[in-house]
């Protein structure tokens, strides 16, 4: 078990060591479909941590991490809105109306025009937050006080355009923290992420299958990781797989 772990984390840190080389290759760019890739509990950005960019405007995202299935929405290419849902023992009749998180983001300044992309958003919102309560929306109690606004900025570095840092701040139900992202195109279609959520620490890797198709494949909460314990439990608690797909919506709502 121990020996299995060590291979996970070398074959990360072994990806992040070779870094320097890599991005060396004047094909390394940060292309912009990394970013039309959703967060695990969310909607577009890193592992955890939100993007400062949005969908682009008539562009539909649907992704699923474990059991979170997402949907989202581009709007004027300023604004993303989505939906997500708890699939984990669902019930259509129990849990339809209870397993259910919205989140938006509106982008205020735009990183291909400014060189600095900037956001605010919120997530983990629930129908009994948007006045639902009365009418019998609950949510399971694994959905409660997830509610969180932020703002969150960042861009590709100039001088080594492969290499893309986010930082921001959020807060709500969930005790107010800082969170940072870096992610670095190691080949070309590839891409390394590490991050700190305002919880704890993640790694993770982004393949882009094509533009359109994205999958992930993360170690979260690094710093609760025990070598000790069966495969399983890690698999269960600190490795998720998932993945993206984006798509041009046929009529033009939300398009410049």
């Amino acid at each position: 078990m121990m020996g299995t772990m060590h291979l996970i984390l070398s074959c990360l840190f072994l990806v992040f060591s070779c870094v320097r080389g890599l991005a060396a290759q004047s094909d390394n760019w940060f292309d912009p479909a990394f970013l039309e890739a959703d967060t695990l509990e969310s909607g577009t950005g890193f592992i955890r941590v939100p993007s400062p960019e949005v969908l682009t405007g008539g562009v539909v995202g649907a992704s699923i991490h474990r059991y979170n299935v997402k949907l989202g929405y581009g709007l004027w290419d300023r604004v993303e809105i989505g939906i997500t849902a708890d699939l984990d023992g669902y019930n259509l009749q129990l849990d339809g109306s209870r397993n259910q998180l919205f989140f938006g983001r509106l982008r205020l300044l735009d990183a291909e025009r400014f060189g600095l992309g900037l956001s605010v958003g919120v997530e983990g919102v629930g129908f009994e937050d948007l006045g639902f309560r009365s009418f019998g929306y609950l949510p399971k109690p694994s959905l409660t006080n997830l509610e969180r606004g932020y703002v969150v900025a960042g861009g590709v570095v100039p001088f080594y355009r492969s290499l893309m840092l986010s930082v921001g701040w959020g807060g709500g139900a969930l005790p107010a923290a800082a969170f940072f992202n870096a992610s670095l195109v190691v080949m070309p279609g590839l891409l390394a992420m590490a991050e700190y959520d305002g919880r704890g620490t993640n790694l993770g890797l982004r393949l882009l299958v094509s533009p359109r198709a994205k999958l992930d494949l993360d170690l979260i909460r690094t710093q609760s990781l025990d070598t000790n314990l069966p495969f399983a439990e890690v698999l269960e608690h600190n490795i998720r797989f998932g993945i993206t797909y984006t798509e041009p919506w046929p009529f033009r709502l939300g398009r410049e």
